[in-house]
């Protein structure tokens, strides 16, 4: 995966060779051969016939898986399987197929989550929908970002906290294949970044905020696309407004931002703020409209003084 220049300087604590080597740990591939719930803390669902541990790479893997039917870590779904927590070195999300997951109690990655990303042993789509619980990866998690492939990640409920590491969303084309594509969706919960939310180059990104549940979206040191493929910043109306994203850097270069109103919310006139900021980086300091919204009902404002980044609708 290569991003550019500028984001390879500044991001000197993640070595390119983590984002496409392994770790040396043992995999340790969700099967669901236990023919019951697919819950994670069946024992008999993994390979292995135990559960992984923190030094396994845990695979969620299961042919014929289908949205409706997603693996679940859930500790509360059996009296066996309470406070437990959901361990590994790495979490990979998809390999040879697509693949989905729940998440509603705790998991701890001392490695990297990986969502619709390939290294040198695994390839896959995944999606991932987190309703409860910390989730807590170790490394920096990387959605959507390898070539060809797609990654989800659905923020409805919980805390995704990300440490002193970065969050990557969406990732390069190789020659003759299609442009990773990644996309992070907050509607509630908790999200903390510790460093920098980053966009692959070349690659397919979207960063989602639906609606006001969500509690303030921290980002520690910069919200920046650099320029790079195509990133969209989407953002949708409730009847609360929305939730703003609070960053230290904020870049608009490379960002098409894409206002709405959330399902089953009627359009109401209203000013809100997408994101407040520090430092502008960049050259670019008009907000970009995204195709297909109309000019006459929303614009996007910069207050350069506030230092916030704002959208109305007008009806």
């Amino acid at each position: 995966m290569r991003f550019h220049l500028s984001t390879l300087a500044l991001n000197l604590i993640l070595p390119a060779f983590l984002l496409t080597t392994g770790t040396g740990a043992a995999d340790d591939t969700y099967t669901g051969a236990s023919g019951g719930p697919p819950n994670w803390f069946n024992v008999k669902n993994w390979d292995s016939g135990q559960l992984p541990t923190s030094a396994d790479s845990a695979i969620i893997a299961v042919p014929g898986q289908t949205a409706a039917n997603p693996v679940a870590i859930d500790n509360t779904a059996d009296p066996a399987y309470k406070d437990k927590i959901a361990m590994s070195a790495r979490l990979v999300v998809g390999d040879g197929q697509t693949a989905f997951l729940t998440i509603k109690s705790p998991v701890s990655v001392a490695d990297s989550l990986r969502v619709g990303n390939s290294d040198v042993n695994h390839s896959g789509n995944g999606t991932v929908t987190q309703t409860e619980g910390l989730v807590d990866p170790g490394a920096s998690p990387q959605i959507g970002t390898t070539s060809g492939l797609t990654g989800t990640y659905n923020l409805q409920g919980g805390a995704f906290v990300v440490g002193d590491t970065c969050l990557y969303i969406g990732g390069n084309s190789d020659p003759g294949q299609t442009a990773g594509a990644g996309s992070f969706i907050v509607s509630g919960g908790k999200l903390t970044v510790g460093s920098r939310v980053i966009f692959g180059t070349g690659g397919n990104a979207s960063f989602t905020v639906i609606g006001s549940h969500a509690t303030p979206i921290q980002i520690g040191e910069q919200f920046n696309a650099d320029g790079a493929g195509l990133v969209n910043l989407n953002v949708q109306i409730d009847k609360g407004g929305l939730t703003p994203i609070n960053t230290s850097i904020l870049g608009l270069q490379g960002i098409t931002l894409c206002p709405s109103f959330a399902q089953g919310v009627a359009p109401f006139a209203g000013t809100w703020i997408v994101a407040t900021y520090s430092t502008l980086a960049g050259t670019s300091t008009t907000p970009v409209l995204g195709k297909g919204i109309d000019p006459a009902h929303w614009s996007a404002q910069l207050d350069t003084t506030n230092m916030k980044l704002s959208i109305t609708y007008k009806p």
